[in-house]
């Protein structure tokens, strides 16, 4: 497979996914808990980028160009129903091998899901969630006093900034918050332990 096949994939596995974002966006199920459509096609493009991976490595903007490497994050942020493959790829691109490859803001966001998925505090405060009272807010976060000094070094707004980005985010695309806080609590438990983000011994 070359170049350019590899493009491809990535190019339209990414329009899978957004395609199918958007006919569930305007079907109004998108935010009604993860959709299994949507997850269906995170899982598969999980896959074939695993694969892709495997066969030619991580595709960054020097091998690939900046349209399909941004395709292959979108996939790789998005694969959260596969933790080994987000903690390989975050492990992966930590390496020396890639330490001029990837943009640290990067590693930041993925970093900061990973940790927000297995219910640990994140560092950056890239990640957000509505809270009990049905504010979109900051998942919790390690260090209130450092994150917004660790978010300047990267080039990140400070953390207020962007809470009112997102908040403003959500209501153009029509985002609300659960209707039960703690019955989506419970279900999104129950779905961490299914694909493996909280063990057992958790």
């Amino acid at each position: 497979m070359d170049t350019k096949q590899i493009q491809k994939q990535l190019h339209d596995m990414l329009d899978t996914d957004l395609q199918k974002r958007k006919q569930l966006l305007e079907s109004g199920s998108l935010f009604d808990g993860y959709h299994p459509e949507m997850e269906q096609v995170h899982v598969t493009n999980s896959k074939r980028l695993e694969q892709l991976i495997n066969e030619f490595g991580y595709p960054t903007k020097r091998k690939v160009g900046v349209e399909a490497a941004s395709a292959a994050w979108t996939i790789v942020m998005h694969s959260i129903s596969n933790p080994p493959f987000m903690k390989k790829i975050l492990d992966l691109l930590k390496s020396p091998h890639y330490i001029d490859e990837i943009e640290p803001r990067e590693l930041a966001y993925l970093e900061d899901r990973i940790c927000t998925l297995g219910r640990k505090p994140q560092r950056y405060g890239t990640q957000f969630d509505w809270d009990e009272n049905n504010l979109l807010s900051p998942s919790p976060i390690e260090n209130l006093q450092k994150v917004n000094e660790l978010r300047m070094a990267l080039g990140m707004s400070p953390i207020e900034k962007q809470t009112e980005i997102m908040r403003e985010r959500a209501r153009q695309e029509g985002q609300k918050p659960p209707g039960d806080y703690h019955a989506r609590l419970t279900e999104m438990e129950d779905w961490a332990r299914k694909v493996g983000w909280i063990t057992k011994v958790q």
